[in-house]
């Protein structure tokens, strides 16, 4: 944070030498450095809640009768919230390798991976996921790809060598 603070001030300093600047994108390195300062846990949650909802309806995602279902079902059992957060399982039907988990408890696995791996893998995979969402890796990751839009707002706010 202090490093983008010292380039923000660098380019402001240089930006005040001349009237060949862009003060929009220097506007918004500014702003995205108080997004990435401010956003909240519970703010990424509600994000990305909304983008599960469009992921599950745009998605092939199993009933409850199904016996992918009940596989993640029975391995899941008493598996139900990290560090406050519910957990909410499903399963996608397609072939493909992958389990993915969000910041508000999502957890997602494909029948593809449920087709390859053992159960005792299954758990590993799920384990491994459900740290995605203790280890708040999303909430981390957003806040890390403002700050570096911002450094990348401030260089181009800069004056061009004349």
């Amino acid at each position: 944070m202090k490093k983008i603070l010292a380039i923000m001030a660098a380019v402001l300093t240089l930006a005040s030498c001349s009237e060949n600047f862009n003060a929009a994108y220097l506007l918004s390195s500014g702003a995205k450095i108080a997004q990435a300062a401010s956003v909240t846990d519970e703010q990424m949650k509600a994000y990305v809640s909304q983008y599960v909802a469009q992921l599950d309806a745009q998605s092939p995602v199993l009933p409850e009768s199904n016996a992918y279902v009940k596989r993640v079902r029975n391995l899941t059992k008493g598996i139900t919230e990290v560090d406050g957060t519910p957990l909410n399982f499903k399963v996608y039907q397609t072939n493909d390798v992958n389990a993915f988990a969000c910041a508000d408890g999502s957890v997602r696995i494909y029948t593809g991976l449920l087709d390859r791996m053992t159960d005792d893998e299954v758990l590993g995979v799920v384990g491994h996921e459900i740290g995605h969402v203790a280890l708040k890796h999303s909430l981390k990751q957003y806040k890390a790809a403002l700050r570096n839009s911002a450094i990348r707002d401030a260089v181009v706010s800069a004056p061009s060598p004349s």
